[in-house]
């Protein structure tokens, strides 16, 4: 039968388990505010009883572990919040820069060529005026220029981009190497019987980091170590082991490498901060590159296509205004369109026309020959070229300002390189292909120095007439770029393309950023620390404490009075 040292057991067991609950609520107060911090919960279970003439006897409780608050599926949809968070908000600054590049306000590209095709409004107004004529060979150059400038800016917002992922890259390398420690850290714990929450507390903090910046996808094993794995599959820890992401200066590409094997990450690979920059670099600016490229080149197309139609004070016309990188250039000179080029026309002398993966031959025969001489001149063999249908490529004649003509073949679309070759029945002719077109942007200069080459007039030898300049100014107003838009409209195109871009992402930041705050507040109330629960608890416990040691204090005068009777 249970006696009083049974009882005094009882009691000491129920002041310990109190003391102890206390401790547990005590640490989760001061941890209230400590980051990422789980409620933990001191667990009590009564002590096995004792039966005795047909009873059972309770002998006490005891605390038999102390639990970590944890909600799996919460935790899963925070990580999963915080990757869209960073993909969202890691696009937001180089977003913020492109939309100043094309700002509509002050002095912009759009100014620029506004002020030129004025310029030439005031040439038609004084079509002989040698102040009128420099001011229009300015302000082609301040066009150049702003479109150099335009080039410049997102070369810097792309090179900030590489810059932020380098070092991305490596602070996620340190946390992938922090998960690892975790991982032996609570393993080892768990092993001996010890608990490990606080390095769980840690590990949850730096698995929603890497979900943040890269996206991650998390797996937990034996011994509580977790896995993490990219979206793509590739794998950055297990165990124990962390793989490493690397970053290519060269070609500014991420990879993962296990040590036996390095794979080339895509942006299907990853998620968050990581994706969000990738998807500005490869997607968005190189599509606004092109719509600058196109601007470019259909303003330099329209232009000299204007110029050449007209004459010079000296009496000459033909030639461009703008000058740019050419695909292929024919490098002989000739004094005129009509220059002849030596080519045997019974023999179907041939050119190669390579535009991308697409060769065409393009064969030379008596049709082509329109004076009749047996032989082909610079218009000819451009007009041959270009009944060619679908070939991807457009053959000019031009005069440059030293008088010279050439014949040149670009391509119809600015991102492909042309090669072009001939056959030997071609003596007097040769093409240079552009080797270094690819490794720079595509350029535009004013290739007009003297002020007499402009070419306002329609007619030689008449300075009063202003029929060209006027037709140049009027091109500011006329829907060439794409057929749809004029130069400025086509700029105000741009500008707002970046600016729903900008929009759209600020929507989806703000959206997500109330998701994640929304699913932190679930994650507070449901694993975090209540100040005001644990205000009762800490009354409860004391409570408790103090009647464990009133009754043990019952006990003990139960002892001294039975001691009293032995006496």
């Amino acid at each position: 039968m249970p006696g009083l040292m049974d009882a005094l057991n009882i009691a000491r067991t129920g002041m310990a388990v109190n003391r102890k609950s206390m401790e547990v609520t005590g640490n989760n107060i001061a941890n209230v505010n400590t980051p990422g911090y789980s409620e933990q919960t001191a667990e009590a279970k009564s002590v096995p009883g004792v039966e005795s003439e047909g009873l059972t006897f309770g002998q006490g409780v005891n605390v038999e572990e102390i639990s970590r608050a944890e909600d799996i599926f919460i935790e899963d949809q925070l990580k999963n919040a915080e990757e869209k968070s960073g993909r969202t908000g890691a696009k937001s600054a180089p977003l913020a820069e492109l939309e100043q590049v094309f700002s509509v306000e002050g002095d912009n590209l759009a100014t620029k060529m506004e002020e030129f095709f004025a310029s030439w409004d005031d040439l038609a107004q004084n079509p002989g005026g040698e102040v009128e004529r420099s001011q229009v060979i300015q302000r082609g150059k301040n066009v150049v220029s702003a479109f150099d400038e335009v080039h410049r800016k997102l070369d810097t917002v792309k090179s900030n981009i590489n810059a932020s992922l380098r070092s991305e890259v490596e602070t996620i390398n340190s946390k992938l190497g922090e998960v690892a420690d975790l991982n032996t850290k609570i393993a080892n714990a768990e092993a001996t019987g010890r608990n490990a929450h606080t390095a769980k507390d840690e590990r949850e903090m730096l698995l929603r980091d890497l979900s943040e910046k890269a996206g991650v996808n998390t797996y937990k094993g034996k011994n509580d170590m977790v896995s993490v794995a990219l979206f793509g599959g590739q794998v950055l820890v297990q165990g124990q082991e962390a793989n490493q992401l690397e970053y290519d200066s060269d070609t500014n590409n991420i990879s993962v490498n296990t040590g036996a094997s390095k794979t080339e990450l895509g942006k299907s690979d990853l998620g968050g901060a990581l994706k969000g920059k990738l998807q500005v670099r490869d997607e968005v600016l190189p599509d606004v590159e092109k719509q600058v490229e196109t601007l470019r080149h259909d303003l330099v197309t329209e232009v000299n296509a204007q110029h050449q139609k007209g004459y010079g004070l000296d009496g000459e016309t033909g030639r461009e205004f703008f000058s740019r990188d050419r695909f292929v250039v024919n490098d002989s000179s000739k004094p005129s369109p009509d220059s002849i080029v030596d080519t045997n026309l019974t023999d179907n002398s041939h050119i190669d026309i390579d535009v991308g993966s697409d060769t065409q031959e393009i064969e030379f025969n008596g049709s082509h020959d329109q004076n009749g001489d047996g032989q082909l001149n610079l218009q000819e063999m451009r007009d041959a070229i270009n009944q060619q249908q679908d070939i991807g490529a457009q053959a000019s004649v031009w005069k440059d300002d030293s008088g010279g003509y050439r014949l040149s073949i670009a391509s119809e679309d600015k991102d492909e390189n042309v090669q072009v070759s001939h056959d030997q029945n071609l003596t007097d002719i040769s093409f240079s292909n552009d080797e270094e077109r690819d490794a720079a942007p595509y350029q535009m200069e004013v290739s007009i120095t003297d002020t007499s080459h402009v070419a306002a007039g329609f007619a030689p030898g008449a300075p009063g007439d202003n029929r060209n300049a006027q037709e140049m100014a009027n091109l500011s107003d006329q829907e060439t770029v794409n057929g749809n838009f004029s130069f400025v409209d086509y700029y105000g195109k741009i500008s707002g393309d970046v600016g729903i871009e900008v929009n759209q992402n600020q929507m989806n930041k703000e959206s997500s950023q109330d998701s994640l705050t929304q699913l932190k507040n679930r994650r507070e109330a449901k694993e975090g620390v209540s100040l005001k629960e644990s205000m009762l608890d800490l009354t409860r416990y004391q409570k408790g404490f103090q009647a464990a040691a009133q009754y043990m204090s019952k006990v003990d005068q139960m002892m001294q009075s039975l001691m009293g009777v032995a006496r």
